[in-house]
């Protein structure tokens, strides 16, 4: 923790997140579990409207030469500060990891993705995620594989509380995600199926770090992703 180096205006909450997020989330590849007590609870507050989509433009040469514009079907993220009009978003470090040209494009909870846009509203892809709002990277940790990125709205939009507690073997949990092709803010219900933290990483990695597995489903697409509690809080962040 000691070696972190945060923009002060961000320390005490990216501290406060990282106390909580020592243990990122991995869960399953398969629908699983309902619970229906924790689905009326969210569908009866604004957490859903706390949530963005996160949009990669980047550019692509072929064996031509040739560059193209595409847009990645992005990934996820949640709204944990306000400042003014810009909002702080808690997400997974790894999409942004090789963001070097590319430009990162925000799309609030209600908003479509182009490609579900109907087809009379379709003018052109690079048009419609150019009028988004930019997000700006504001900081990164490879160790923890976590982010946090801005982007300035006059949109009022609720901010995530994050738990002061860990997350404990088998507590009912719920994620909202944006998996590829499928529904935006997509909700799903699990379990925390690790009894202890287990040691995650890749043959890049300098070293890994823990993490603890749940049992709801999240596929591509959902990295960066909230997991909240009964209590509705954040209790983590889907790789």
């Amino acid at each position: 923790m000691k070696a972190l180096m945060i923009h002060h205006k961000l320390k005490k909450y990216f501290l406060a997140a990282m106390c909580m997020f020592l243990f990122t989330l991995i869960g399953c590849s398969k629908s699983t579990d309902t619970n229906k007590t924790l689905e009326t609870k969210i569908m009866e507050s604004d957490i859903i409207q706390s949530t963005v989509l996160i949009v990669k433009e980047q550019y692509e040469t072929n064996d031509a030469s040739v560059t193209s514009k595409t847009y990645a079907y992005g990934f996820s993220g949640g709204i944990i500060k306000k400042e003014g009009h810009r909002y702080f978003v808690l997400t997974a470090y790894h999409p942004i990891e090789h963001v070097t040209e590319e430009n990162l494009f925000i799309l609030l909870w209600d908003e479509p993705r182009y490609n579900d846009l109907p087809r009379e509203q379709k003018n052109g892809i690079s048009r419609y995620y150019e009028s988004k709002p930019k997000a700006r990277i504001e900081y990164t940790s490879v160790k923890y594989d976590l982010a946090i990125i801005s982007f300035e709205s006059t949109h009022t939009l609720p901010v995530l509380e994050i738990s002061d507690t860990q997350a404990k073997f088998n507590d009912e949990i719920a994620t909202i995600s944006n998996p590829k092709d499928q529904v935006r803010n997509q909700l799903t219900f699990g379990k925390i199926t690790s009894k202890f933290p287990v040691p995650f990483g890749d043959d890049k990695d300098d070293e890994q770090y823990d993490i603890i597995e749940h049992s709801a489903y999240i596929s591509e697409g959902s990295s960066g992703s909230i997991l909240i509690n009964q209590e509705l809080k954040v209790i983590g962040i889907n790789l």
